[in-house]
């Protein structure tokens, strides 16, 4: 009886074993890919809030500016002054007191209050985009777009795409003084691969040699000598337009003091190579 007894418990308790499955077979694996993955996108999500509005290692603030006639312009700015990126043909800056932006020259800036503009922009007409693009340190720098209406009157099309290095149109050819490229020399403005914008030659301490504008790959309009001191030198007109029979002339000239010496304007017609004393004096300093 003993015997059976002991059977009976036996079977009993290998019955019950059989019906209680293991952890292994109940409880599912953590999926570490899954984990893997939170722990990634928990990182990337403090890594943004860490980096947000900071551009080119550089930490902006972000505001914007409505206007009376419905634009607005969003940007991005220093809180702290800073040099502009070269001394490039236009700066953007924000007056924060003013809550205005500025477009100026390098020499027109007011340093004490100038905010440069760095990082994205954009402006907006009726929740429109009528312009996009991105600046460093006050300068143009990437893809530049414009959209409004075409030559068909076809409502908000893309009219203009610009690609900037700097404040330079990227196309441009660029020369320095200098190997390590810190001292710039000239820049020969070249868009859609034509001779097209505003022309640059700069002394070896930084002031400007001469600036004026091509059109289709000739000289147009008003264009300016400068000695090395800043003062101007020679105003020098081109014509209005490309493609004319119009011969340019010297319509005034200054000395180094800054008087103007007087002479009848038309009086000097110019040669090919009228920039060449100049472009060899900024050659002798250097």
């Amino acid at each position: 009886m003993r015997g059976i007894g002991f059977l009976i418990a036996w079977l009993i308790g290998f019955g019950v074993c059989a019906q209680t499955p293991s952890v292994l077979e109940t409880d599912s694996i953590p999926d570490l890919s899954v984990e893997l993955s939170e722990k990634k996108e928990n990182k990337d999500k403090e890594r943004k809030i860490k980096k947000r509005n900071t551009y080119y290692g550089v930490k902006t603030k972000k505001t914007f500016i409505k206007h009376d006639n419905g634009t607005v312009e969003i940007f991005h700015y220093l809180p702290n002054w800073h040099e502009p990126y070269n001394k490039v043909e236009e700066v953007a800056w924000y007056w924060e007191k003013r809550r205005k932006l500025y477009h100026t020259d390098y020499s027109s800036i007011k340093r004490s209050e100038a905010k440069l503009l760095h990082g994205p922009y954009r402006k907006l007409y009726k929740d429109k985009v009528i312009e996009e693009g991105f600046y460093y340190y006050g300068a143009k720098h990437g893809r530049w777009v414009r959209y409004g209406n075409d030559a068909l009157d076809r409502d908000w099309v893309l009219i203009d795409k610009t690609n900037y290095f700097r404040g330079w149109l990227k196309e441009s050819k660029r020369t320095y003084y200098d190997e390590k490229q810190t001292k710039l020399k000239e820049v020969i403005p070249i868009k859609h691969g034509k001779i097209e914008g505003n022309y640059y030659f700069f002394y070896p301490n930084g002031r400007i040699a001469i600036k004026g504008q091509y059109e289709a790959g000739q000289r147009v309009g008003v264009w300016m000598e400068y000695y090395p001191n800043g003062q101007r030198k020679r105003e020098i007109h081109y014509p209005r337009k490309p493609d004319t029979n119009e011969k340019p002339y010297v319509l005034r000239q200054w000395d180094e003091q800054g008087k103007e010496r007087l002479y009848k304007p038309h009086e000097v017609e110019l040669e090919v190579d009228e920039y060449r004393p100049i472009k060899e004096e900024a050659r002798l300093q250097n």
